[in-house]
């Protein structure tokens, strides 16, 4: 099959490489849209010293042989144990085995087929584009910051989320379906002069961290979502003469991953409609245009050209 690798910081390749096999309580699945996320290009500039060959973790397809063969299907690729404490409470997000299907052999989403843990799909109705199902995932990321930054403050009516990526607009749209109607999504660098009750940080940047602390409403909350190095710009001083609560996270629970799923099912976040797709053969010049800053859309979707 033809996949693409990534052989060394921004240099990735389209080239054929061996089919995955579905072993145990795996299924193939062919790979219809893959979307490319941030992640994806961090990896891309800054591969680990046993990098992952094939990048994608947004997957959407249809089954290939066995009992599901042919259902249309889109893809969790956060893989836990399923038999810890966190993940038999349902706090899947906080299993210390959670890893990215990207991370796992002959289960990375840019390429014509993956293999794929059966519990980690779910049935994709035939009215939802293969594109549109890849938006799942990060959406899914807004979704769970939203729903844990209105339980530490219910009476929020106003919001705020800094960073227009996949994942902000998710968490703007998850906030309204979850019942605050005011939002504002702006850039790091924007001027606010208004006060919100309920700040999602995106970025994770000392510029985002600032302004969501000069901008927070007494008693309200701010909703770090992401990996940060440091704390630089959070006004810990003003933060706690308001009693501001401070929430991190950076993944979505098992049931966030199906909750908006159907949201996106019953068209309760919206058309949609802000993704850019591309043919798998165009993904080096892909990656080096996000890497570049130089996106037209907050997603691209890579298709591989595939029977």
């Amino acid at each position: 099959m033809k996949a693409l690798i990534l052989d060394a910081p921004r240099a990735l390749r389209l080239d054929e490489v061996p089919d995955p096999v579905a072993t145990g309580n795996t299924v193939l699945v062919r790979v219809h849209a893959a979307g490319v996320s941030e992640s994806d290009v961090w990896g891309y500039q800054n591969p680990t010293a046993d990098p992952v060959d094939v990048l994608g973790q947004e997957i959407a397809g249809t089954v290939v042989g066995g009992d599901m063969d042919g259902v249309r299907v889109v893809v969790n690729p956060m893989v836990t144990c399923g038999e810890c404490a966190a993940c038999l409470s349902g706090r899947t997000n906080l299993c210390t085995e959670r890893r990215m299907m990207a991370s796992l052999p002959q289960s990375s989403g840019l390429a014509e087929f993956v293999a794929v843990p059966r519990s980690n799909i779910l049935e994709l109705p035939s009215d939802v584009p293969f594109p549109t199902a890849c938006l799942i995932e990060p959406l899914a990321r807004g979704w769970h910051v939203s729903r844990m930054s209105r339980r530490a403050f219910p009476r929020g009516r106003v919001g705020l989320v800094i960073g227009t990526c996949a994942v902000g607009l998710g968490a703007k749209l998850a906030l309204q379906a979850q019942g605050i109607e005011n939002v504002t999504c702006v850039e790091d660098n924007a001027e606010v002069t208004a006060e919100y009750d309920i700040i999602i940080d995106v970025v994770s940047s000392d510029a985002s961290r600032a302004l969501a602390s000069g901008c927070v409403a007494a008693g309200g909350v701010i909703g770090l979502a992401g990996l940060a190095s440091g704390a630089g710009g959070l006004d810990l001083g003003r933060l706690s003469a308001r009693e501001v609560t401070v929430m991190c996270t950076t993944a979505y629970t098992s049931q966030d991953f199906h909750d908006t799923a159907q949201a996106v099912f019953d068209g309760r976040l919206g058309p949609l409609d802000w993704v850019d797709v591309r043919p798998l053969a165009d993904g080096p010049a892909v990656f080096e245009e996000l890497a570049a800053g130089r996106a037209s859309v907050p997603r691209v979707v890579l298709t591989p050209s595939v029977a």
